[in-house]
């Protein structure tokens, strides 16, 4: 009877203890459920996440947001804190039996400030140069991932500068945001739920991915708003309104790969970049602005390079960029005017793109115009960028800026550059990739073989602008890389590198863009800054807006073509640009046309806008320049033995190379060539394009476009039986060109009254054996010295009229048998006596000269 009674007591107290705590297990259940009232803090593993919405976070501000029965204190140990005492991370939030650690996020030096002091130590911690444990480590992430590396020094640093806010967003379908303010709308309006007004409710709503959208709040005057991450900016949705905004211009955080986090210090292998486990890394990006007119206050150059613009740099897919150094080139300021000062505001751009977690090209730029690469000062420089980050992942070095061209800067002076500057920073930063410049403005890089360096982890810098991008070119830059060179192409762009033009050369530079994607060539487009046309020494023609029109998440509405190019060819986007551009004439292979077996079989050739190939095709071609099938050659059977038309067609236009020598040359049965369909917008050499073409009669070229074609040479040469040449409309910057009709010997006129030739001086054999030619129309020329006019008309024996405009032939020129075998009484405009006594002289004729003075 004891025992049992003893058993029943026990029974009851169990059962009174039992009842005593459940007001223990749904306090805290309700604690830790609905106690926080603010997004901006949350609970895990038994700490308590405060989100700072400012520097420092007080005690008064945390309990404003919390609820509870209980009392609640906030505590240091066992004192009990003030309200007006700040919050630091390893505090206590006791509320009571709940037991909370506290933590800052972002507070990783415990000292309740969020300064730069955090980011500094944060990304020492990243870098293994402070250590961090317990509470400071759990503050460290700032991007909610469980992971602490560079990004979340990138998340601190963007919140320190006010680019970023500490609240956490995700991808979201636009389609889904009404249908969420719907739900939210018509949860709060039942009275049950009304006390969540002023609260996140995305927990309460049926949304199936809750990471659609992190935030759902119902504001305290009834509004439903949704908070959500697009194109890596945080936007804010109201239900009553049709229009997103970017919530205070802040940016959210963005899920990148091949960065410095992910892969480490990169090595080099053959023509490759390696990360840190040997994957193949890609570099693309472009130059940020210029460093010039720098202040403290403003560490770029009207505020283009800051967090938020290379935040969107990124956000189009670039991984890096690169920097000039001016070492004294009349910019202000430059390493060599200030050395100090320069550092400085270099290494906080540097900072930044550390911080934005980015590849950076930290360049050097020698003296303009002299050859002078500054080599002391440069050791200098590069001794105080890598002190300042030895084996930083994210730095490279680019040691000279564009040698110039051969003669004025040699290999020789390549290699004692970089024998002296390559040591200099290999002894501070053993395992960083230095690039190394080549002369001709860094375009000799495609004949770097034979002219190596004996160094590791070396890359050879090539420049590419498209007035100078040519087929050939790009094959070139891909067999160096095929056969193990590494090369990395530092500087290009869509634009013209002659400052006297604004052409866009938007389908080349797509033909490029696509190689380098297609070949893993790293690349940095120019520039990534605002356009002050031809006034700024850095060229910022090459700018993507206009200047006073920058923002910095660049919309679509301020970009220039350039820019819009830029952003395309970063993003890998090019659906907006087509090429149809043909191969040029470097076809070493013989595999085309122009190979010996087929070049002299073809009657005609016609250019059509539709791909494709009939069944009865002889033979076929791939004739585009990036060799994908987007523009086919094909030869159909004539009634002739063994000849053929040719066909070129492809889905739309087709543009000739800029480099069009020889296009169609020694054709020796060609007859026609009919050139609807056919454009040559971006052509600037004709150099023999029609050569020995024997069997043309007519050539209509009035559809062509010549606005860039400054090179005629030998362009029409042996052309015998060309009877009819019509040039309507062309008006050519002639800046080199030479027996450009030589023994054109059908013709009877040629109308040259569009063309401008200005600086050339040399006319040689321009009209030499053109027995038919009768009047020549040159009444546009202006050259101011002309030094070779030797055989200019040369057996031209039934002109009867020549205005040479105003050509001014200099009193030392070449002009052996210039009008030799001239008829008698043929009359010639010349500018000038000198010039009629200079060509008189030449000939036994009776030469009529009128003076056009």
């Amino acid at each position: 009877m004891k025992i049992k009674n003893i058993k029943k007591i026990c029974t009851i107290f169990v059962i009174i203890a039992m009842i005593l705590s459940i007001p223990f297990f749904v306090r805290k259940s309700y604690a830790v459920d609905t106690v926080l009232t603010s997004n901006n803090y949350f609970v895990k593993d038994n700490s308590l996440y405060v989100l700072p919405t400012s520097s420092t976070i007080k005690v008064e501000e945390l309990l404003r947001n919390v609820e509870s029965s209980d009392k609640i204190a906030i505590k240091n140990g066992d004192t009990t804190l003030s309200k007006s005492d700040s919050v630091k991370s390893g505090y206590k939030f006791v509320s009571g039996s709940l037991n909370y650690d506290i933590i800052v996020v972002g507070d990783v030096t415990g000292d309740g400030k969020l300064d730069l002091g955090d980011v500094s130590y944060l990304y020492n911690y990243t870098r293994n140069k402070t250590t961090m444990t317990g509470n400071k480590l759990k503050a460290a992430d700032t991007t909610k991932d469980t992971n602490v590396n560079l990004a979340d020094v990138s998340k601190l640093y963007n919140y320190f500068k006010g680019n970023s806010a500490f609240t956490y967003y995700s991808d979201v379908d636009i389609n889904n945001v009404n249908n969420y303010i719907t739900q939210a709308k018509n949860y709060i309006n039942n009275s049950a739920n009304a006390s969540k007004i002023g609260t996140n409710i995305v927990d309460y709503l049926n949304i199936s991915n809750k990471s659609d959208s992190d935030q759902i709040i119902v504001t305290s005057d009834g509004k439903v708003e949704a908070a959500f991450l697009r194109n890596n900016f945080c936007y804010r949705k109201y239900a009553d309104s049709n229009s997103l905004e970017i919530i205070e211009g802040k940016l959210c955080n963005a899920n990148v790969t091949n960065f410095p986090s992910n892969g480490g210090q990169l090595h080099i292998s053959g023509s490759k970049i390696l990360d840190k486990n040997n994957n193949e890394v890609y570099l693309h990006g472009s130059t940020i602005n210029a460093i010039t007119s720098l202040t403290a206050e403003n560490p770029s150059k009207d505020g283009q390079t800051n967090l938020e613009s290379l935040h969107t740099l990124r956000n189009w897919g670039a991984n890096i960029v690169r920097l000039f150094a001016p070492a004294n080139n009349g910019y202000s300021p430059s390493f060599i005017n200030n050395e100090d000062a320069f550092t400085s505001q270099y290494k906080k751009i540097i900072d930044m793109v550390i911080a934005s977690d980015m590849y950076i090209i930290v360049n050097w730029d020698g003296a303009r115009n002299n050859g002078a690469s500054f080599t002391n000062e440069a050791v200098d420089f590069f001794t105080r960028i890598a002190s300042s980050y030895p084996n930083d992942p994210h730095i490279i070095y680019e040691i000279w800026n564009e040698p110039e061209d051969t003669g004025v800067n040699t290999w020789a002076d390549v290699h004692n550059h970089a024998n002296a500057v390559i040591p200099a920073i290999r002894a501070i930063s053993p395992n960083s990739v230095i690039l190394v410049g080549t002369p001709g403005w860094d375009y000799h890089s495609l004949y770097t073989q034979g002219h190596e360096l004996s160094y590791d982890n070396i890359m050879y810098v090539f420049h590419l602008y498209m007035n100078s991008c040519r087929g050939y070119t790009l094959e070139r830059l891909v067999n160096q890389v095929e056969a193990g060179v590494p090369i990395i192409v530092t500087e290009w762009g869509s634009m013209s590198v002659e400052r006297n033009t604004r052409l866009v050369y938007d389908e080349l530079a797509e033909s490029a863009a696509k190689m380098f994607d297609k070949y893993k060539i790293s690349n940095l487009l120019f520039t990534f800054s605002t356009s002050n046309d031809w006034d700024d020494p850095y060229g910022n023609k090459y700018g993507i807006v206009l200047t006073g029109k920058w923002e910095n998440d660049l919309p679509n509405r301020i970009l220039k073509i350039n820019g819009k190019f830029m952003k395309s060819a970063i993003s890998n986007n090019m659906s907006d640009f087509k090429t149809n551009i043909l191969r040029d004439n470097k076809d070493e292979n013989g595999r085309d046309y122009r190979s010996a077996e087929w070049k002299d079989k073809i009657t005609s050739i016609d250019f059509k806008t539709t791909l494709s190939v009939p069944s009865n095709a002889v033979m076929t071609w791939d004739l585009s320049l990036m060799q994908d099938g987007s523009i086919i050659g094909y030869l159909l059977p004539t009634s002739e033995t063994d000849r053929y038309k040719m066909t070129i067609c492809a889905n739309g236009v087709i543009n000739a190379p800029g480099y069009s020598n020889y296009l169609f040359a020694e054709m020796t049965n060609l007859k026609s060539i009919d050139f609807t369909n056919f454009t040559t917008n971006y052509v600037d050499y004709m150099n023999k394009m029609f050569y020995n073409d024997k069997s043309l009669i007519n050539l209509d070229l009035s559809g062509f476009n010549t606005d860039h074609l400054h090179q005629m040479w030998t362009t029409f040469g042996n052309c015998y039986n060309l009877q009819t040449l019509i040039l309507t409309g062309w008006h050519p910057t002639i800046k080199s060109w030479g027996d450009t009709f030589r023994e054109c010997r059908s013709l009877t006129s040629l109308d040259l009254s569009g063309f401008i030739v200005t600086d050339t001086t040399n006319f040689s054999g321009l009209f030499y054996g053109c027995t038919d030619l009768q009047t020549i129309n040159m009444s546009t020329l202006n050259p101011t010295e002309v030094k070779s006019i030797k055989q200019a008309f040369t057996n031209c024996t039934s002109l009867t009229s020549v205005n040479m405009g105003m050509m001014n032939i200099t009193s030392n020129a070449e002009i052996l048998e210039a009008l030799k075998n001239v008829k008698n009484n043929c009359t010639f405009i010349v500018k000038n006596s000198t010039t009629r006594n200079l060509l008189a002289s030449t000939t036994s004729s009776t030469i009529n000269f009128t003076i056009n003075e």
